[in-house]
């Protein structure tokens, strides 16, 4: 009797001790629960979303994807856009690269729409309309309307002009702990892989009309 109830027992431990490895390893790790919140928040377009989940990198300027896609179109037409904006987006959360306490470096596979070289397109005709606004004789109301509605347009054409263009990048996502609870640091990678090369080509328009500006201002 006394050995069946001891066999009885390492039985149950052993069953027990199984269980409890097989959930311990099933568990999904908080970084990558965290990545993954973000990025289906991205898709649906949700700015509140993002920002719970999404921080930005340390000594960043203003650029970040939220303030980007607003000014493609303004707040009231910013969460259409950004759902527009990442509804070809797809990933796949591969391994934990990096870890530390408090920060954490994960390998991401995107695909997107291949936005770069229409993008930089793009800008060119938004300057000249909006040029062309400015000297109408239209209320400053309207201006911001008619703009609203030109750039939102615009926008999703450019989306959808290359739906089928698509392209893969591999990116280290940063994540870091804050308040306990782990968060995707939005750095200049993390957001051109997801838009497409969209952030790069605003980034590059900007700094060749900024060197531009410069230049005249020298020739003076």
């Amino acid at each position: 009797m006394n050995k069946r109830f001891t066999a009885f027992l390492l039985f149950i431990l052993t069953a027990t001790l199984l269980i409890g490895c097989s959930s311990l390893g099933a568990e999904k790790d908080e970084r990558k629960i965290a990545l993954e919140n973000a990025l289906e928040a991205m898709k649906s377009g949700d700015s509140e979303k993002m920002e719970k989940y999404v921080v930005e990198e340390e000594g960043a300027d203003s650029s970040s994807m939220e303030d980007t896609v607003t000014d493609l179109a303004e707040e009231k037409k910013a969460e259409e856009a950004l759902a527009y904006l990442f509804k070809h987006l797809s990933y796949k959360i591969g391994d934990v690269k990096k870890e530390e306490e408090n920060s954490a470096t994960i390998a991401v596979e995107m695909e997107q729409a291949d936005l770069k070289e229409a993008t930089s397109a793009a800008m060119g005709e938004v300057f000249i309309q909006s040029m062309s606004l400015a000297f109408s004789d239209k209320t400053e109301e309207e201006i911001d309307a008619e703009m609203e509605e030109f750039l939102l347009t615009k926008f999703k054409k450019m989306v959808d002009d290359n739906q089928d263009n698509l392209i893969t990048t591999n990116v280290d996502v940063h994540m870091k702990k804050v308040d306990g609870e782990w968060k995707v640091v939005g750095d200049e990678a993390f957001y051109d892989a997801a838009t497409g090369g969209m952030l790069s080509a605003i980034e590059e328009f900007a700094d060749s009309f900024n060197m531009e500006e410069n230049t005249e201002d020298a020739a003076k």
